[in-house]
């Protein structure tokens, strides 16, 4: 393909463009803050796949259809940067599509509800933050179409975003397989098209939170957050071996058909607690949970376990011992937490808290990939402000609300050696 083919007149790409433009990997996320001209290397790289594999099949989306076909949104830059001459049909009700000459097409349609059942050769979602990751996943498990000549093409996932915890997968899997995926951060500063006013409209405008996130990149912050006080850079470190003589003591909480989080933690003689393992699963049954706790801390001398209240509900309608007596029949003695919710985020508040001449009193091993994941996405509750919304995926840091609301009064006290299968039974 040309150059005039790939980047018309009309489109002049920036040099963050450019290379994003270039990635040859699989998955491809650019942006990351407002005004780095994310809508249009979109378009752009649609428009390039729809050219060069003639009969391909793809969707540009974003979580709400009324966000793809507003003025200056991706359906109508799509229009700008695609000439008008190659465009064989058009319809425009919802979804809406465009057939070039060659028979490629794409169709623009939301996610919020979507079931993908077509195949396709590429997706492209514009602001991906607002959608899911399984909905992402879903769709990238619809990419196998074989176009009309019998060849499979470079299938892609294109994505742009600004910075929110909820795009932090993407990033991190990049870290792990730059081969499949690329990050490209794209900042305004970098955009020289922008008009002259820009910045100083966004400073006036915008929140602080605000400016930080959309316009210099922050990718920590968002409106509502209930932890402003993570930071990934902060709280973040690499796994390391845990000293023998540190404290350890596990935070429990309960699920089935919603995950089942399970925190390990050591506290270190400053007083520090490095969460340094978790599980975090759904589907595991109850009687099978213990034995996998155990399992995992093989060697290692567990102090304390704190775990959620609500396993010490009986269950003797349905014949069953509760949770907490399951645990106990295979070995693993757990103390109920402290359930103050209010005093609970307090402590998780006091343990984020820190400043530049200080390590904060919490450390998460990168491994914890849950925890990391949904920490920072917490938001307030709207009933009930100084509570957060339990409507979202709060498992991982309820169970590090358990450890920590125990942590303070952890002694060398109620220590369970854990050598294997010969200390427990099932």
């Amino acid at each position: 393909m040309t150059t005039q083919t790939r980047i018309p007149a009309s489109y002049e790409p920036t040099p963050r463009q450019v290379e994003a433009h270039s990635a040859t990997q699989t998955w491809v996320l650019y942006g990351g803050a407002e005004g780095g001209g994310k809508t249009f290397w979109l378009a752009q790289e649609v428009l390039e796949l729809l050219l060069e594999w003639p009969g391909i099949e793809g969707i540009i989306g974003r979580y709400d259809y009324n966000d793809v076909v507003s003025p200056t949104q991706i359906r109508d830059v799509f229009g700008r940067v695609c000439p008008a001459e190659i465009i064989e049909s058009e319809y425009r009700s919802p979804p809406s599509w465009v057939r070039l000459i060659n028979g490629s097409r794409v169709t623009f349609t939301g996610l919020k509800d979507y079931q993908p059942s077509a195949e396709y050769g590429f997706f492209a979602i514009d602001q991906a933050e607002e959608v899911p990751e399984t909905t992402i996943r879903l769709l990238s498990g619809r990419i196998r179409q074989r176009i009309p000549d019998g060849r499979h093409p470079h299938f892609k996932r294109i994505l742009t975003c600004n910075p929110h915890p909820n795009m932090v997968w993407f990033i991190d899997t990049a870290a792990e397989h730059p081969d499949d995926y690329l990050f490209v951060p794209a900042l305004p500063h970098e955009n020289p098209y922008l008009p002259d006013v820009f910045f100083d409209d966004r400073k006036r405008d915008y929140t602080d939170d605000q400016y930080r996130r959309l316009i210099e990149g922050a990718w920590d912050v968002f409106e509502g957050q209930y932890f402003p006080e993570w930071e990934r850079r902060a709280h973040v470190c690499q796994p390391f071996a845990i000293p023998k003589d540190w404290i350890r003591m596990i935070g429990v909480d309960y699920g089935y058909g919603a995950p089942w989080c399970v925190l390990w933690g050591a506290k270190s003689p400053d007083g520090v607690i490095y969460v340094y393992r978790e599980i975090y699963e759904a589907g595991v049954r109850a009687d099978d949970q213990p034995g996998r706790i155990l399992d995992l801390s093989e060697g290692e001398t567990l102090t304390r376990s704190f775990a959620d209240p609500s396993m010490w509900q009986s269950r003797n309608e349905v014949g069953l011992d509760s949770i907490a007596a399951t645990y106990a029949r295979a070995g693993l003695t757990l103390e109920q937490a402290n359930n103050d919710r209010m005093a609970g985020w307090q402590r998780v508040r006091e343990y984020l808290a820190y400043d530049q001449g200080r390590l904060p009193l919490l450390q998460v091993f990168s491994t914890c990939s849950n925890l990391i994941r949904t920490l920072p996405i917490q938001v307030h509750d709207e009933r009930k402000i100084e509570d957060l919304d339990t409507d979202w995926e709060d498992h991982a840091v309820d169970a590090l609300r358990y450890m920590l609301m125990g942590a303070k009064r952890v002694t060398k006290r109620r220590q369970t050696r854990v050598r294997g299968y010969g200390n427990w039974g099932r």
